[in-house]
C-alpha cells in the first residue's frame, strides 16, 4: 500500500482559527536581516540516479511527407509566415487538399489571436516586439472573427472525399487543444476530449500515418488524463526514442508513479524525476519534479536524495509554497528541524500578512507532535518583521495559541493582548477578529 505521509493533513488542534487579520495587497516587505537557522548542504550536482530506460534515437517523423510537392510548397509557405508571426496572411494564404487543411487547423489552434470555444478564430499580423500572449491577454474586441468549426469541416471533407489520416490526426491535436485551452469549461467534459482525441489518433494509425514524437507524446497523455497508466506509458516512451523532452520523461514519472502496479516502477519513476529536476530550466516545473522526487523517495527509503531535493528545493524555490511545504514535512520527518524552521520561515516571507500561513505551518509541525520545535519557529520569525504590525500581530496570536495548548491560559491571554496592539497599531483591529480577541482576553 502507498502511503500518503505527505498528503495526509493532521489538525493541529488550535484554538481560534481564523481571528486574525486579513493581508494586506501592496505591502512593503519589513523583513530584517538575520542568520537563518540552516543552510541548504545539498544542489542539483547531488541528485542522480540511474539513467532512463529510453534515450533519443535522434529519429523523427515529417507526418506532411505524403503531401503532394504544390501542398508541400503551400505548407512551407505558411510556417515561413508563422515564424514571422504574420498569422493572419498565415491564414489567407491557400493551402489545398486534405494535408493543406490539416495545416489550416493547426494554424486555428496554435496561433489565434483570439477564440470563442475554438469554433470561432481571429488572426493578426504581430506588430515589431507585440506576442500572441499580449493578443490573448488584452483583447479588445476589434478583431474580425471567423466562424470555423474544425470538427465539421473535416466531416464534410471525408464525406465529399474519404478518409483521410492527417485529418484525424489534425481532429486528434485539436480536442488536445481544447482540453488544454478550456479543461471542464467546455461542451465536452476533459475525458470526452481525451477520449476522442484517442479515437482519432487511432484512426490516423490505422489508416497508414506514422505520428511523430510530439503527437505520440499527446496521445499518450490522452491516457494519463483517463488514468490508463497501461496505454499510457508505451506511447510516452515511443515518444522518447524519437526526441528526447522534459515534459515527456516528467509524464512517464507520473504515469510510473500512479500505476496500479507503481512498486514495480519506483526505481523508473525515480529515474525519470530526477532526469526531469536535472533538465528543467523553468524552476516551477523543476520544483513540481522535486516534490514528486520526495515522495518517491520515501516509498524507496531513497532518504539521502529526498534530503538533497528537500535543499534544492529551499534554495530555488522561494516563490513556490507548494514545494516548500514539502521540503519543510521532509525536513521535519527526518528530524532536521532547522531546516524544517528555515523552509516554513521561507513560506511565512511570501505572505507575512496571512494568518493562513501560520495555521498551515503549525499543521506541519503538530502532526510530528513537534509542539516546541513550531514555538522556536514563532521565537526565530518575530525578530524578522520589525514595524509590520499586521505579521506581529498573527505571530503573537499564534504565541497565544500556543499556550493556551500548552494549557498555559495567562501566557497566552499575555500574547493575545500584545497581539491585541499590534493590530491596533496597524488600524485592522476590527469586526469578527476583535471579538474574538476582546472574547478570550475577557474570559468569555
Amino acid at each position: 500500500m502507498k502511503h500518503s505521509l505527505f498528503a495526509v493533513a493532521v489538525a493541529a488542534a488550535l484554538l481560534l482559527t481564523g481571528c486574525a487579520s486579513d493581508p494586506k495587497s501592496g505591502t512593503d516587505s519589513f523583513a530584517a536581516s538575520y542568520e537563518p537557522l540552516y543552510i541548504p548542504q545539498h544542489t542539483m550536482a547531488d541528485i542522480s540516479w540511474k539513467q532512463p530506460a529510453v534515450l533519443p534515437t535522434g529519429y523523427d517523423i515529417d507526418m506532411y511527407a505524403g503531401a503532394s510537392e504544390e501542398v508541400q510548397s503551400q505548407i512551407a509557405e505558411i510556417d515561413r509566415l508563422i515564424a514571422q508571426g504574420k498569422f493572419q496572411t498565415a491564414w489567407t494564404t491557400p493551402c489545398t487538399g486534405d494535408y493543406g487543411l490539416a495545416k489550416r487547423i493547426e494554424l486555428a489552434h496554435q496561433y489565434f489571436a483570439f477564440t470563442m470555444m475554438h469554433q470561432m478564430f481571429a488572426f493578426k499580423d504581430l506588430e515589431p516586439g507585440e506576442t500572441l500572449y499580449d493578443l490573448r491577454s488584452e483583447y479588445t474586441g476589434d478583431f474580425n472573427m471567423t466562424m470555423w468549426d474544425p470538427e465539421s469541416i473535416v466531416e464534410e471533407y471525408i464525406a465529399e472525399n474519404g478518409e483521410s489520416a492527417i485529418l484525424h490526426m489534425a481532429l486528434a491535436w485539436y480536442y488536445c487543444s481544447v482540453r488544454m485551452w478550456y479543461d471542464d469549461q467546455w461542451i465536452m467534459t476533459p475525458e470526452e476530449l481525451a477520449q476522442t482525441a484517442i479515437d482519432n489518433y487511432q484512426k490516423a494509425v490505422d489508416l497508414g500515418l506514422e505520428l511523430d514524437a510530439y503527437q505520440t507524446s499527446i496521445w499518450g497523455e490522452c491516457y494519463m488524463v483517463l488514468k490508463d497508466s497501461a496505454h499510457a506509458i508505451p506511447l510516452l516512451k515511443k515518444s522518447l526514442a524519437m526526441e528526447d523532452n522534459t515534459d515527456v520523461h516528467y509524464n512517464l514519472a507520473m504515469c510510473y508513479w500512479n500505476d496500479d502496479n507503481w512498486e514495480d516502477y519506483l526505481e523508473l519513476a525515480i529515474a525519470e524525476s530526477v532526469y526531469s529536476a536535472q533538465m528543467y530550466d523553468y524552476i516551477p516545473y523543476k520544483l513540481d519534479a522535486l516534490s514528486m522526487l520526495i515522495d518517491m523517495c520515501f516509498e524507496a527509503d531513497a532518504f539521502d536524495l529526498a534530503d538533497a531535493a528537500a535543499d534544492v528545493i529551499l534554495t530555488v524555490g522561494s516563490e513556490d509554497v507548494d514545494a516548500l511545504f514539502q521540503a519543510v514535512n521532509w525536513y521535519l520527518y527526518r528530524d532536521a528541524v532547522d531546516a524544517g524552521i528555515e523552509a516554513a520561515s521561507a513560506i511565512l516571507a511570501m505572505y507575512p500578512e496571512e494568518p493562513a500561513v501560520l495555521d498551515d505551518v503549525a499543521e506541519c509541525f503538530a502532526k510530528g507532535g513537534l509542539f516546541e520545535e513550531y514555538y522556536r519557529f514563532l521565537e526565530a520569525n518575530l525578530v524578522r518583521y520589525p514595524g509590520n504590525n499586521v505579521a506581529l500581530g498573527n505571530l503573537h496570536f499564534y504565541y497565544g495559541v500556543y499556550w493556551e495548548n500548552m494549557e498555559k491560559h495567562n501566557k497566552a491571554v499575555a500574547e493575545v493582548k500584545i497581539a491585541r496592539d499590534c493590530f491596533r497599531q496597524a488600524g485592522v483591529y476590527q469586526g469578527d477578529m476583535k471579538k474574538s480577541l476582546d472574547s478570550f482576553i475577557n474570559g468569555k
